[in-house]
């Protein structure tokens, strides 16, 4: 079958270094719907954050954010659909994150609640968090104590802080809560002079929450399978993605982890590697299946 969906991810892919849509990207996603390919974002940031992204490309219809937490319209920002967590896990891991000395971030469902994020303890606000919020201009309150806060709609418990530092607040909570929530970390994306040691995020979601997920969800109410479906992306969150979709495409400077999994792999995000991308779509689309560089696909 011939791919009518691509979804792509944000920061490492669509994003240059300084966090905007290049040119020679957003003319590429033009291509690719005058040829008749809707592109949705698929991202790990909420929509108010996409925002600047999301107009770049003229964005419409759906996008997925928070990690696949949600779903909604990408232009109003409207939900479609979610995946909060239980409120006794946001509960119980917010309690862990402050013991172990972090701020804690939880990200609401902007559309059930008056701010973006909650951020709650007495610990100073890591650089790259400061820089991030006020880069992105989104609702935020600070508090010292969850107790009696209305936590139904926290689509992500989340914090920042070395790594090192992170791996012992890691343990604690994959003891109590294993399989029972989606937990991630990594490197995060901030700007180069907001921190000069090595950040990472930490990242908590219910069980079964992820961007292919929630793919999953359009696909099924769209009479679709994995095989009408491109992905394109670098990170580790990108990885149930790039390996389900029916062609999934890493970017040149993603994770082996990823490269491992993909269909194709393309140049780096800051070499063109959205460009080659769409055009390796594209010659998919041709009768004799384009170039054959893929080593699987459409």
């Amino acid at each position: 079958m011939k791919p009518q969906l691509i979804v792509i991810d944000l920061d490492g892919t669509l994003l240059d270094r300084s966090g905007r849509v290049p040119d020679v990207n957003r003319d590429a996603v033009r291509l690719a719907r005058n040829n008749g390919l809707e592109v949705i974002v698929a991202t790990g940031r909420n929509w108010a954050e996409s925002r600047p992204a999301l107009s770049a490309i003229d964005a419409n219809g759906m996008m997925i954010c928070a990690g696949g937490a949600m779903l909604c319209d990408a232009v109003e920002g409207t939900g479609v659909r979610t995946r909060p967590l239980p409120v006794e896990a946001v509960h119980d891991i917010t309690r862990r994150l402050i013991a172990h000395g972090h701020l804690v971030h939880l990200l609401q469902d902007h559309g059930r609640s008056d701010v973006e994020y909650i951020m709650v303890g007495t610990a100073e606000t890591d650089p790259a968090t400061a820089w991030w919020l006020k880069e992105h201009d989104v609702r935020t309150r600070f508090i010292e104590d969850p107790d009696g806060l209305d936590l139904q709609h926290t689509l992500r418990v989340g914090t920042v802080g070395h790594a090192e530092r992170l791996q012992s607040t890691v343990e604690d909570i994959e003891s109590v809560w294993g399989d029972d929530v989606e937990l991630q970390h990594w490197p995060a994306v901030v700007e180069s002079a907001a921190t000069g040691t090595t950040t990472h995020l930490l990242e908590i979601f219910d069980r079964g929450v992820d961007k292919w997920t929630m793919i999953e969800h359009l696909l099924a109410e769209r009479g679709l399978g994995p095989e009408h479906v491109v992905a394109i992306g670098d990170g580790l969150n990108d990885i149930m993605m790039v390996r389900e979709a029916g062609c999934g495409i890493a970017m040149g400077q993603a994770n082996a982890t990823v490269h491992a999994v993909a269909d194709h792999v393309v140049s780096s995000h800051e070499e063109g590697g959205v460009v080659a991308a769409i055009e390796h779509v594209l010659g998919l689309m041709k009768p004799n299946g384009g170039s054959g560089n893929a080593s699987g696909g459409f």
